[in-house]
């Protein structure tokens, strides 16, 4: 069940307007430095003392302060239930199904889905002149069969790869790259039932940039 509506429609504004914000600090674990200048600028905007002594003294007796404290502490536990429930139901859940499909789809090995490896944007570019040759040599001195060409090929190609020039691996790893963001491109149309434009924005900034580093470690580096 949903907590209880207690704001003012400028309340749940100035809280809306904070929520973006409060989904990247949960991707990148730092909400606890989230809530200090949220709360700061809420009691600017909204002081406590209007809401519990329907003025702001400029001075408060000691019985005040200590029911300024305690409203201000349930304050506190109201603005960031708000934010979780939230993103339990939305945010968060976007985020997380939008993760799951970016990675379904970077690791469906299907012929013209899967993104290439840098080692094999090479082989496209350079097998002829780079790795061919090599491989011949290898079958004709029988030092390698025909049956074990394919696992020969891949070993060629990534030592070949490996040597050669910073120029070449610029362009096989600006090739990865364009690949990569076509995906994206494509997991944006083909995901559905994101609630808003601008969250399917937000679940791909913040999705992308974990799993990129995942697969980099993992996909990427696969021959």
């Amino acid at each position: 069940m949903p907590p209880a509506e207690w704001t003012t429609l400028d309340q749940k504004a100035f809280l809306e307007s904070k929520y973006n914000n409060f989904l990247k600090a949960q991707v990148g674990a730092s909400v606890t430095q989230f809530w200090g200048p949220v709360f700061s600028e809420w009691f600017r905007r909204f002081p406590e003392e209007l809401a519990i002594f329907g003025e702001a003294p400029e001075v408060l007796s000691e019985e005040q302060k200590e029911a300024k404290g305690a409203a201000v502490e349930l304050r506190q536990k109201k603005i960031k239930n708000w934010f979780n429930y939230r993103s339990q139901k939305s945010g968060r859940s976007a985020v997380n199904a939008m993760g799951k499909t970016i990675w379904q789809m970077l690791t469906n090995k299907a012929k013209g889905t899967r993104i290439h490896t840098e080692a094999e944007v090479f082989s496209k570019m350079r097998y002829t002149d780079d790795v061919q040759a090599q491989v011949k040599e290898s079958i004709v001195s029988g030092s390698l069969t025909k049956g074990e060409k394919l696992g020969a090929v891949k070993m060629m190609t990534h030592t070949a790869y490996e040597d050669a020039s910073e120029d070449i691996k610029a362009l096989c790893r600006a090739k990865v790259q364009a690949e990569r963001d076509a995906k994206a491109s494509e997991v944006l149309k083909k995901t559905d039932k994101a609630p808003t434009n601008a969250q399917y924005a937000m679940a791909l900034t913040e999705c992308m940039g974990p799993i990129s580093q995942f697969m980099q470690t993992h996909v990427w580096t696969e021959i």
